[in-house]
């Protein structure tokens, strides 16, 4: 039986440690002249001997310690008087022109022919003793091994291989495709495709899911090539219940996930609508010829931080919108989210920008991939403190687009890198403040189709990762500009503080409003108000929901334009509303601006469906 010359063992010499690749030549194989090149990878002198006696290979250790080439020549001639094999013991060596060296030596069967190692006289270690100790401790060990030589011919097979495939090893050894037939479908090409990698010197790592006599298991399967002689080995471990406990984890972290999506979805809904009312103050403000101008500066950026993190609680309620996602250019987002860190980093904190993704776009939302990269950019910057370095860095080929985020901070204790995208996880030792951005961050990046990931090393800093793939670009399109604002509007909400200042808004711009504060009311206006322009329709009201009000509206008054507006919707139930023909939706608060930017996105979707129609 043949070893792969993969297992690295220590052999105690006498006065010093031995470090080598040693390959098993075993008793009971299938050892033949077509596999002499591993006996290059012994660390002593290796002569193999056919049934007659005869040297059919050698390696050039040998040919060191006789002085010469031994092969063709019999074992009788070459060694007359030959111990009996166990253990090193002295025999002398003779060339043929008579003179000779004496060594030690030690044989054993393979087969049908017979191992002959070499040492030195006072080199009492024994090589071929160690190999049967290192099998024996391989036909132990619960791991799955395998060995192929760079010929793909199969050397080794443990017994673990031989229990788990259900398979004498004598037939798992017969050939390459008979050990592979073992992994059936996908995971069959995917093994076949590991093992020409490794003998490719690639070495390969992935699951598997294995039919074994107990049932259908998980291993993880490593591919690993060889050095001298070549070839490669097989190690799978079985990975079921890791994999198992992985999964009920994740659940859990999910379901937790999922629960605090929906207290945020609620909390923002209830945040919004009085924002509203604030918003609808300062477009009316904004209007009188006397207010301080600071002033309005100040409560319009306060206003604007509010709405910014209530949009950050819908974003973890929802995500983005898939009426929100496109094609988008990555590298404007960047250069702008680098300026606003600087703009707030210390005076000895340099915000370093590398950007390769010119041209690059990713399916996203602009708002959206910038609260990414701003979420992990104020991390950084509370990372390194008041000096440092925090480096964006932007690359691409042609599948992918990638992202970092890179500071030169205090790092992330081993102990939380696991939890640094949990909700409310303290992460005050690695400079990072508790809370939902990073949580946000990683929903974020899931909605777009991208993966994040985060090394860190305490003391050296930490990098973030973000993989999206690669999309191709939108068309360049002149922008559309928006239409007048309605004459008439139906506004139907039931929470009266709302409803009053979106009623004001729209009034001080001469529109003419008609007020409903549930559903029943908003069905009797619209068939009592003659010429309505407009319903603008809250989604999410107790006593009867927005979206059963526009199914009978839709029905009664089919021309009747309708638009959608709640501080927090869930993304499908929004779809099933612009599949019932609303015109569209618009988050509260909002204010005129875009208020006409969703009326001219509705009238582009009804000219597309009048197109289609």
């Amino acid at each position: 039986m043949v070893l792969p010359s993969l297992v690295r063992v220590k052999m105690n010499r006498t006065g010093h440690t031995y470090r080598g690749e040693l390959p098993g030549l075993l008793g009971g194989g299938l050892m033949t002249s077509k596999d002499a090149t591993i006996l290059h990878a012994l660390p002593d002198g290796a002569l193999l001997v056919d049934a007659r006696g005869r040297v059919i290979a050698t390696n050039p250790k040998a040919e060191q310690l006789l002085g010469f080439d031994p092969t063709g020549r019999t074992t009788e001639s070459l060694c007359p008087i030959l111990p009996d094999g166990h253990g090193f013991a002295p025999a002398h060596f003779l060339d043929e022109q008579g003179a000779g060296v004496t060594l030690n030596v030690q044989h054993g069967a393979l087969a049908d022919e017979r191992l002959m190692l070499l040492r030195p006289v006072g080199d009492p270690s024994g090589s071929l003793g160690a190999i049967r100790r290192l099998e024996a401790v391989l036909g132990a060990v619960p791991v799955l091994v395998a060995a192929v030589s760079k010929d793909r011919q199969v050397l080794y097979v443990n017994r673990a291989m031989e229990g788990t495939l259900g398979k004498p090893r004598h037939v798992l050894s017969a050939d390459l495709e008979t050990l592979l037939g073992a992994f059936s479908g996908q995971d069959g090409l995917w093994v076949r495709s590991a093992v020409t990698r490794a003998l490719d010197g690639e070495a390969v790592m992935g699951d598997v899911q294995v039919q074994t006599p107990v049932g259908l298991r998980q291993f993880e399967l490593v591919a690993e090539p060889l050095g001298h002689p070549g070839g490669c080995v097989l190690v799978a471990r079985d990975v079921s219940r890791e994999r198992e406990l992985l999964s009920e984890v994740q659940g859990a972290a999910r379901r937790e996930v999922e629960q605090l999506s929906r207290l945020a979805g609620s909390m923002a809904h209830d945040l919004n609508n009085g924002l509203t009312v604030l918003a609808t103050a300062v477009d009316e403000f904004s209007s009188y010829e006397d207010l301080d101008p600071e002033l309005a500066q100040m409560v319009g950026e306060a206003l604007r931080d509010c709405r910014s993190l209530t949009r950050d609680l819908l974003y973890l309620g929802q995500g983005a919108r898939s009426d929100e996602l496109g094609p988008i250019s990555v590298a404007p987002i960047l250069a702008r989210v680098a300026e606003s860190l600087r703009e707030v980093a210390p005076e000895g904190v340099t915000i370093d920008v590398v950007d390769d993704i010119q041209g690059a776009h990713v399916i996203g939302e602009r708002e959206g991939l910038a609260r990414i990269l701003h979420h992990l950019g104020v991390n950084a910057l509370r990372a390194v403190g008041l000096t440092g370095t925090v480096r964006l860095r932007g690359s691409m080929d042609a599948h992918t687009v990638q992202l970092e985020v890179e500071d030169d901070g205090i790092g992330i204790p081993r102990e939380l890198l696991g939890q640094v995208f949990q909700p409310m996880v303290s992460l005050e030792r690695s400079g990072r403040a508790a809370g939902l951005g990073l949580t946000l961050v990683q929903r974020l990046v899931t909605n777009f189709g991208g993966d994040i990931a985060v090394r860190s090393q305490v003391g050296r800093g930490s990098r973030f990762t973000i993989v999206f793939p690669r999309t191709v670009p939108p068309e360049r399109r002149l922008p559309v500009l928006p239409e007048a604002l309605p004459r008439k509007v139906l506004l139907v909400d039931d929470d009266p503080s709302v409803r009053r200042s979106l009623a004001r808004l729209l009034r001080i711009r001469g529109i003419e409003v008609h007020e409903a504060a549930d559903g029943l009311d908003a069905l009797r206006a619209a068939d009592s108000v003659q010429n309505l322009d407009l319903v603008l329709l809250d989604l999410v009201m107790p006593s009867f929901p927005g979206d059963k009000v526009l199914a009978l509206l839709a029905a009664t008054h089919p021309s009747l334009p309708v638009l959608m507006m709640s501080g927090y919707a869930r993304e499908d139930r929004i779809e099933r509303c612009l599949q019932a023909g609303a015109l569209g939706f618009i988050t509260k608060p909002f204010r005129l601006k875009e208020l006409r930017q969703a009326l001219a996105l509705g009238r582009k979707r009804l000219e597309a469906q009048g197109q289609n129609g």
